[in-house]
């Protein structure tokens, strides 16, 4: 949750001639809550384990039932043009496999929409989160925040990653729970709990000083994306989840912004 509240400067209080100014103080805090099932929503084939893996499997551990959809193939993460896009594809769902077997991750739902491909308007993909919602009925959903748009000077926010937080955001605020939006899409189901990553608002962190080499060894398991000298990418899994623990007083986090829908 977060913390907040209103501080009225007493200058300006002693001042009748100024308006109070406001101002909200937020405190990311501990989230120790272990969903019973869960949905993560991802739009490639690693987002998730780079956004969350560590509390999929710290909840998993904990007995969580976990399940993953990818809206897109990967058909185009590679940075050389002689790689041919169907072996990109097999390759990906390959690594997909290996790194859900670490993670404890039981089931796997693919889209297999192309790469940079999604859109809000794209035809039937809206309805078909909301299905996918409904069928697996989570109590929690896990998704990219979809108003993250720049980090800092060096990354801008892939704009599938956006649409893919936006679709999940009005499934879960709207779409999946009231049966009048798609009521060919299965039996309405209202999630509890919304996490998104990736944020630049984050309220909650989850400790995953237990399974931060879980998520490290889950990441390596996409050598299409990583390749094969990984020594930096144990440093900066690590070094950024010791930053977002320090947040929350544990060794090892990842961040949230979270959202109580029922």
């Amino acid at each position: 949750m977060v913390l907040s509240g209103i501080i009225a400067s007493p200058v300006l209080k002693a001042n009748p001639h100024l308006r109070r100014v406001v101002i909200w103080i937020s405190v990311i805090v501990l989230d120790k809550y272990i969903p019973e099932s869960v949905l993560a929503i991802y739009a490639h084939p690693d987002d998730c384990e780079v956004a969350c893996g560590g509390t999929l499997s710290h909840w998993g551990e904990n007995g969580s039932q976990i399940a993953v959809a990818v809206l897109t193939s990967g058909d185009k993460g590679t940075s050389s043009p002689d790689v041919e896009t169907n072996d990109l594809i097999e390759t990906r769902r390959n690594e997909m496999e290996s790194s859900a077997e670490i993670l404890g991750i039981k089931k796997r739902v693919l889209f297999d929409h192309p790469d940079g491909s999604l859109r809000l308007d794209v035809a039937g993909l809206e309805e078909s989160i909301v299905k996918l919602i409904r069928q697996e009925r989570p109590d929690t959903v896990v998704c990219p925040d979809p108003s993250a748009l720049f980090y800092g000077q060096r990354y801008i926010n892939h704009r599938d990653h956006r649409v893919t937080g936006e679709l999940v955001v009005d499934a879960c605020s709207y779409g999946a729970s009231s049966p009048k939006y798609f009521p060919d899409a299965g039996v309405s189901h209202t999630v509890k709990n919304l996490f998104l990553s990736a944020s630049l608002e984050p309220d909650v962190g989850v400790d995953i000083s237990n399974t931060l080499a879980k998520k490290v060894q889950a990441l390596k398991s996409h050598t299409s994306q990583v390749g094969n000298s990984l020594e930096w990418l144990e440093d900066s899994v690590r070094i950024r989840a010791e930053e977002a623990g320090k947040e929350v007083g544990v060794l090892y986090a990842e961040l949230f912004r979270k959202f109580y829908l029922a």
